[in-house]
């Protein structure tokens, strides 16, 4: 009965960290994603290239 127990908590504790690590992963995709669009909207900007800063912006 207690190992029962005692594996059901060991389930428990690694489904947790599965769901940490995928929602871990999923965070990381995200800050990429914001960091490229403020990599392509930073580009317009520094090269003072409106119109491409404006295309860039449109795509995204």
């Amino acid at each position: 009965m207690a190992e029962a127990i005692i594996n059901d908590f060991h389930n428990y504790l690694e489904n947790l960290k599965s769901k940490n690590n995928k929602h871990s992963e999923e965070l990381d995709m995200k800050c990429r994603d914001e960091e490229e669009i403020h990599k392509k909207i930073s580009i317009g900007f520094n090269n003072q290239d409106w119109t491409q800063c404006k295309s860039n912006f449109e795509v995204l």
